[in-house]
């Protein structure tokens, strides 16, 4: 059993207004053991590293992890992100992977350290990368003053050239474009962008990388490069790295750089010391800190094969097949569908006329980021449509993954939800749809309430009204408007 970093693990508790789940806490406890391997190979070696952004501000607002978070990000000076990354390959433990773009086919400009024995399954990647929970690792670079006019011409056009570089990675086409179409003449030469997009990806991170390590010395400005193509984020001052202050994170000490409160206050504004709940950054990734990704991944690849089987097509060539044409029914049309006669019998009004039917869906995202929190949302949201139900019908079509994501991932979660859902269909008001027939669900709503997802196109394609949901407002009065 491995140790514990977190105190109370297997308890639930509320820190600052936020319930904390013992499922939360196993994620952070396996971060941090990720952590201390990351620390223990820059000791070895002599490599200072430190907390970074909100990481920095756990530490310091919250003496651990920003209750509502549930990621680690650390940061290394540019000269010691090289070092690092030439000796950790011989260094980590068994079941650890450094995935960076020299390591996995990932197209990113930082670099991750992950335990492979666990899960952080993103299911917009390939399934062949790597995918384990992990923490992210930023190098810090030559950036821009805040006012770039502050910087002399020779420092502008070093800095524009560290653009390019960074395109040719990340945006080869729109850099192509704005020398063709709109005449740029890059300072780093047409000769030298023809030649690096021959290159591979990855030979062409490597020359990038390999500049801004040269030209490490031609300002005191430093921040995070990889993020600043066509934007300007938080630009950091080296004298703030120079030195570490340790403090309390959960239960270890971890280094934050001397100048945490101008980094503090450059990164989140003057009020950072003001607890704000947030989103994490990592909403909807499928994280477990007890089950290898890969076998996560089966588990999900069976369900859905089960599931799409039943329908003779897979659900994205239903999708496709609505967005190349197919035009909304009528109402007559609508019941045309094989649409059950407990359906009918609901959608139907005393007097013959129908409902406002209401779609309402919910996806796998803002269950793993919110947990008990959403779960007291879709409650309210039930009771609200419950009380319009004279008026309105409420057709829940949930997200075909959230059965097997979540008995995968969050067991406790799920009987909470399956419990809220058997609920539902036992008061027999509303209708529980999980045939995975999209096309139904679509052509019989009127509005659409719920989740920012793939639907979403086909609501909009048949100028269908969709009201994304929030996780802290009331639903919108337009929905139970006549």
């Amino acid at each position: 059993m491995s140790e514990s970093y977190v105190s109370n693990i297997d308890v639930d508790e509320i820190r600052d207004g936020f319930l904390v789940s013992a499922r939360r806490k196993s994620i952070w406890n396996k971060e941090i053991e990720i952590m201390l391997e990351f620390d223990r190979i820059c000791k070895k070696h002599n490599i200072q590293w430190f907390t970074y952004a909100g990481t920095t501000l756990g530490a310091i607002r919250h003496e651990g992890f920003i209750p509502w978070d549930d990621d680690i990000d650390v940061v290394l000076l540019r000269p010691d992100y090289e070092k690092f990354k030439e000796v950790v390959q011989n260094e980590l433990k068994e079941g650890y992977f450094f995935q960076s773009i020299y390591t996995d086919e990932q197209i990113f400009t930082f670099s991750k350290l992950m335990d492979e024995r666990t899960s952080a399954v993103d299911l917009t990647k390939k399934k062949d990368t790597h995918q384990g929970i992990f923490i992210d690792i930023f190098p810090l670079d030559i950036v821009a003053s805040w006012n770039k006019d502050d910087d002399d011409e020779n420092l502008q056009n070093l800095l524009t050239a560290s653009d390019e570089l960074l395109a040719t990675i990340v945006l080869p086409n729109g850099l192509v474009e704005e020398i063709n179409v709109k005449g740029y003449k890059p300072v780093i030469g047409i000769n030298n962008v023809v030649a690096l997009l021959k290159m591979t990806v990855r030979e062409r991170c490597y020359n990038y990388e390999k500049y801004l390590l040269q030209h490490y010395s031609a300002t005191d400005n430093i921040g995070f490069h990889g993020l600043y193509a066509n934007n300007h984020y938080p630009t950091r001052k080296k004298n703030w790295y120079r030195n570490v202050v340790m403090m309390p994170f959960e239960n270890i000490q971890v280094p934050v750089p001397n100048g945490y409160e101008d980094d503090m206050n450059i990164n989140f504004g003057p009020n950072w010391r003001k607890k704000i709940k947030g989103r994490s950054l990592h909403n909807g990734i499928l994280l477990n800190p007890d089950i290898p990704y890969t076998k996560l991944q089966s588990i999900i690849q069976k369900y859905i094969d089960e599931k799409t089987s039943i329908l003779g097509i897979h659900r994205q060539d239903r999708i496709n097949a609505l967005l190349d044409g197919i035009s909304p029914l009528t109402l007559d049309e609508k019941y045309k569908l094989e649409v059950p006669k407990d359906w009918v019998n609901l959608i139907k009004k005393a007097d013959g006329s129908n409902k406002k039917v209401v779609l309402f869906h919910n996806n796998i995202a803002g269950l793993l980021c919110r947990e008990d929190e959403m779960l007291e949302k879709y409650k309210y949201i039930l009771k609200s449509f419950k009380d319009k139900r004279d008026d309105i019908c409420l057709l829940w079509w949930p997200s075909p993954l959230i059965e097997a994501a979540l008995k995968a991932t969050a067991p406790d979660l799920w009987k909470k939800y399956d419990d809220l859902v058997s609920k539902f269909c036992s008061e027999g008001w509303g209708i529980y749809d999980t045939s995975l027939d999209l096309e139904k669900a679509v052509t019989l709503c009127n509005e659409y309430y719920g989740d920012d997802s793939n639907m979403v196109p086909l609501l909009r394609k048949y100028k269908i009204l969709r009201i994304l949901m929030n996780y802290n407002g009331n639903i919108s009065v337009s929905l139970f408007s006549a």
